[in-house]
């Protein structure tokens, strides 16, 4: 079984039933060399998996830490959100980081591709306000 680095991982606490809250602010470096910032506070359900599905795709597991990028970047404010699919490519990007099986971030990218339009459009929190931090000059898109 794969093991993440304590390192890479975000650190949260359980506040509920499937809903978790950021303890620490979580970085994360893109490939392309956009910073991000989950910020202490943040709340998170996860992986948003219809509980039917969850023998398959739990909420939490080596895709939580994309998960909890995912939500943070869908969730923030319209002046610094990033473009639905650049935040789905982050997504399968961390996934792929933490060796989440090729099958199963594929099936989970795909899903939020698909079906995450409405939960993009809606989800604006203070707390994801502060999620993107330039890197270097100018806009970090």
């Amino acid at each position: 079984m794969t093991q993440l680095d304590p390192a890479q991982c975000v650190k949260v606490a359980n506040i509920g039933d499937d809903l978790w809250v950021v303890t620490e602010d979580y970085a994360y470096a893109t490939k392309s060399g956009l910073q991000l910032v989950v910020p202490a506070g943040f709340e998170t359900d996860g992986a948003s998996v219809p509980r039917c599905l969850w023998a398959a795709i739990p909420p939490s597991g080596l895709h939580f830490n994309a998960a909890v990028v995912h939500d943070a970047l869908y969730r923030t404010t319209a002046e610094n959100k990033l473009p639905k699919s650049q935040c789905d490519d982050i997504f399968l990007e961390i996934m792929q980081r933490d060796q989440v099986p090729e099958e199963r971030a594929l099936a989970m990218v795909t899903a939020v591709r698909l079906l995450g339009y409405s939960s993009y459009h809606r989800g604006k929190t203070a707390a994801a306000q502060s999620l993107l931090e330039e890197h270097g000059e100018g806009d970090p898109q």
